[in-house]
């Protein structure tokens, strides 16, 4: 009796456990064609006013948000045009200033993204647990041997980034109350 209750108690705790993460996400195709950056594109008060995070987050209840990563097969970077061999996102840090209670995951799992895959996604979920407007930036790491001659095959990047013109802008997030709203990042 004791080991069919202890088993039933952990088939519980692996289901409650299972729910609590997104199965994964999926990268939006209607950006298949798009520039390197982050889709939907950050807000920017001139550039993409109707851009950026547009679902708010309320404290303590469940919260969902995907953005699509476009890896293209070249960028240019410090005025250089450089070949992609792969993009890394990694499993802490990608995600700077994210509230408390709210976690990241991506697609695909292993956090590096290769231009055969063209897009990507990274997914931000949880229940956040204090209210304020949380300015999110997204860190990812780009490879390529072109990048060599400045030293290393690596440049890191934290976007939205003026330096590459599909990422200018903010990410804000707006946590509340459920019966309050906060300012969005068009009234910040």
């Amino acid at each position: 009796m004791k080991k069919l209750l202890l088993l039933s108690f952990f088939s519980f705790f692996l289901m409650t456990s299972a729910s609590a993460q997104p199965d994964g996400c999926a990268p939006n195709v209607q950006y298949q064609d798009s520039t390197f950056g982050v889709y939907p594109a950050p807000y920017h008060v001139d550039n993409n006013p109707d851009g950026g995070i547009q679902d708010k987050a309320c404290v303590n209840t469940p919260y969902y948000f995907t953005w699509t990563i476009k890896i293209p097969e070249s960028v240019e970077i410090l005025g250089f045009t450089i070949n992609v061999d792969s993009v890394r996102l990694e499993e802490t840090g990608a995600i700077s200033n994210l509230p408390t209670g709210l976690e990241y995951s991506f697609n695909p799992s292993s956090g590096l993204f290769t231009p055969a895959d063209s897009l990507a996604c990274l997914t931000i979920f949880g229940s956040p647990e204090a209210i304020g407007s949380y300015d999110l930036k997204i860190t990812l790491t780009i490879y390529s041997q072109d990048l060599l001659i400045l030293g290393s095959n690596a440049y890191e990047a934290t976007l939205p980034d003026p330096a590459f013109p599909a990422t200018d802008g903010q990410y804000l997030l707006a946590v509340s109350y459920t019966h309050l709203t906060l300012p969005t990042n068009r009234e910040v």
